[in-house]
């Protein structure tokens, strides 16, 4: 799924060498209330296969001075958020989003 700036896609994990074990990864989130909630699918996402972590950041708008980033790394056939940033305030500010979780 695609929007003017925000692209989403989801993973599926599976073991080795078996794609018919492959089951999608339901990634944990943080909502806008502040409330863990799962989430199949993460926004603009990037993947470092040497330390098998997902990245993903979803703009508010366009020149992204809003919006949520999480960062997740694999667990087996699991991954487990351990940052998450939120930023509510569309101000124009070029700034780092604040980290509401870290593990």
């Amino acid at each position: 799924q695609a929007a003017a700036y925000n692209e989403s896609q989801v993973f599926y994990v599976s073991k080795p060498a078996d794609l018919a074990t492959a089951t999608r990864v339901k990634f944990r989130i943080i909502t806008e209330d502040r409330i863990f909630g799962h989430s199949e699918e993460v926004w603009n996402p990037g993947f470092d296969p040497q330390t098998q972590q997902i990245s993903s950041r979803n703009f508010g708008r366009g020149i992204g001075d809003c919006g949520r980033a999480g960062l997740w790394r694999r667990l087996g056939t699991k991954y487990e958020l351990i940052q998450f940033r939120y930023k509510s305030d569309c101000d124009g500010q070029d700034d780092e989003w604040p980290i509401i979780f870290q593990k």
